[in-house]
């Protein structure tokens, strides 16, 4: 068992020096099956190199957009929320990184190399938050990962503002025990923040103006255990209770709680706090 633990290993070893390009890169083919013991952060950095990077690299090659001395120092794949993915090289690559630097810097001072290994965060910037990302920068003795899957980000803060107005809205009607409109708007807050949370992961729900499909896909979403299961009951109780508050003038309509409230508000600085720019976190 041991010596064909041994033997994997330098098998594997074999296959990866194969594949070693000047430059710094790795040319995994798309066909390449690649080894099973090759597992964690490095088998991510082979996958992205096969179904990104390397493919890129070698058709700036044959077109010679890429010189003899070509070094790959970093890399990114940004996936936009619509149209196609693009992945850039080097210098190209664009986002926000906190760095933690053993030397004193001065604003607009050079980032150094030897800067990369106090990395703590990188994120894109304000401009590209609804596109998802991988990331890879090197610093000079390996590489530094940062991704982000998640698509529509910014779209996402703008939904979970507009909920958190609908929600104080909720609140005032409630102190004044205007439970009608109470209850319209924490609808409205908590579909808003449904909304959101399919947003990040191109649910084509998202895109229909049909309140049942909103319902429905993020309930499918918690059976998954992807939303919080209190706040997905008082959407289903409050879709529920909002055609009649609305509609029905004779109907018996109750006032949401203090509790119903809190769930929302928390809802919405949770959702907040994870698709904030990373750095800024």
């Amino acid at each position: 068992m041991e010596e064909h633990e041994v033997l994997e290993s330098f098998e594997t070893q074999r296959w990866l020096q194969q594949r070693q390009r000047t430059g710094n890169w790795i040319d995994v083919a798309e066909t390449d099956e690649i080894p099973s013991d090759i597992v964690g952060w490095k088998r991510s950095i082979l996958h992205m190199f096969q179904i990104a990077f390397a493919p890129e690299i070698r058709r700036r090659l044959s077109i010679k957009e890429l010189g003899d001395d070509f070094f790959l120092s970093s890399a990114q794949l940004i996936q936009p929320p619509d149209g196609e993915d693009e992945v850039r090289l080097n210098e190209e690559i664009r986002g926000l990184a906190l760095v933690r630097a053993e030397r004193t810097v001065h604003k607009g001072d050079p980032v150094l190399l030897p800067d990369l290994k106090g990395f703590v965060s990188f994120g894109l910037s304000d401009d590209e938050l609804d596109a998802a990302h991988f990331t890879m920068l090197w610093n000079g003795s390996g590489w530094i990962l940062s991704f982000d899957f998640r698509s529509g980000r910014a779209k996402c803060g703008d939904m979970l503002v507009a909920a958190r107005q609908f929600l104080e809205t909720s609140k005032q009607a409630a102190s004044k025990e205007y439970e009608r409109p109470s209850v319209d708007n924490l609808f409205s807050a908590c579909e808003l923040v449904s909304k959101a949370h399919l947003v990040l992961h191109r649910n084509p729900a998202t895109s229909l103006k049909k309140h049942r499909a909103v319902k429905n896909e993020i309930n499918r979403w918690r059976r998954y255990g992807n939303v919080n299961e209190q706040f997905v009951r008082l959407f289903n109780r409050i879709s529920e209770e909002r055609s009649p508050a609305r509609y029905d003038p004779a109907a018996r309509v109750q006032l949401p709680s203090q509790s119903d409230f809190q769930v929302v508000a928390r809802e919405i600085d949770e959702l907040m706090e994870s698709v904030a720019p990373r750095v800024d976190r």
